[in-house]
């Protein structure tokens, strides 16, 4: 039994290096929860608006660029509005403890498949879904983060890396990932959106943040 328990702790190492993205490098449980005890949502102390400059694109079709704006209403409760460049809102969704919520839909955009994959991405962004969950703490090999957490949410496993104080990257497996870069006054200026096996991506630039 201690030979099977022994080999067994040997194991969970091996498995996190082998399951976890590339881009994480490699993990190492660690009991240091320093700068940070645990990860939050990028909005969560923050009940005003970010506006940004936003770009969405599938495979080879054009680019759809407009404003998009992100407003905390309440705790764990945010307004995501995306209205295109002429004007035009494509959407007013809701994210939250409330569930998500879809206030305002363009025709275009009201399909399942599609409300579903942009529900999971800003809801991933906003962690809507990962406030109460249990974190787990790693060590990165990377002298670019140097603490990642991890929970598991919906059969998917989740990650997110920092480095310092700053939340650098999230992962939801390996199907979606999100970096966050060029932080000023502790919030990134650029926010990018990617997907493994669909050709789908969102870039986000803060224009400004009141």
């Amino acid at each position: 039994m201690r030979l099977t328990h022994y080999c067994f702790l040997l194991i969970i190492p091996l498995l996190v290096l082998a399951c976890s993205p590339r881009k994480l490098g490699q993990l190492k449980p660690t009991e240091e929860l320093s700068p940070i005890s645990n990860p939050s949502s990028l909005f969560e102390k923050d009940f005003g608006s970010f506006l940004f400059k936003a770009h969405l694109q599938y495979g080879k079709k054009p680019k759809i660029g407009g404003l998009m704006v992100v407003k905390q209403t309440e705790p764990e409760v945010y307004r995501v509005i995306f209205m295109a460049e002429m004007g035009l809102s494509l959407f007013d969704f809701e994210f939250g403890k409330n569930g998500f919520i879809v206030h305002k839909k363009f025709e275009l955009l009201d399909r399942k498949i599609l409300l579903k994959i942009i529900e999971n991405d800003i809801g991933l962004l906003l962690m809507t879904d990962e406030f109460k969950r249990p974190f787990r703490a790693w060590k990165s090999s990377l002298d670019s983060l140097n603490q990642v957490f991890t929970t598991h949410h919906e059969g998917s496993k989740h990650y997110y890396a920092y480095q310092d104080s700053s939340l650098r990257q999230i992962h939801q497996g390996g199907r979606v990932w999100i970096d966050m870069s060029l932080y000023q006054n502790g919030f990134p200026q650029e926010i990018k959106i990617q997907h493994k096996k669909l050709p789908l991506k969102i870039d986000l630039r803060l224009i400004r943040k009141k």
